[in-house]
């Protein structure tokens, strides 16, 4: 018997590409804010890889890349805030759109 090829849709964690300007802007919303999870204040410095620096008004919206990660426009968020903030709803324009 040969091998049977795997039924899933499921292809891996897929990295986003952010821009050119992505680790730098990240970074410095990071300094901004102070290492600082926007909602709940955690220390991000204490929990590596526990955080993400999150897209106020998605990438996806903008044009221009640079823009889109403008450091008025990234909220740095320990993972549990930002699993909330997704799940509620996505921000757009400054106004926060309801889904379902």
């Amino acid at each position: 018997m040969g091998s049977m090829p795997l039924l899933t849709k499921y292809k891996g964690r897929q990295p986003k590409y952010r821009g050119v300007n992505w680790r730098e802007a990240r970074l410095a919303a990071l300094e901004i804010y102070g290492w600082r999870c926007v909602t709940c204040q955690t220390d991000l410095k204490a929990i590596p890889r526990g955080y993400v620096v999150h897209h106020h008004v998605p990438f996806k919206a903008f044009l221009i890349e640079e823009v889109a990660n403008a450091t008025d426009n990234l909220r740095p968020m320990c993972k549990s805030c930002h699993a909330k903030e997704e799940r509620l709803g996505k921000t757009t324009t400054g106004r926060v759109v309801r889904q379902g």
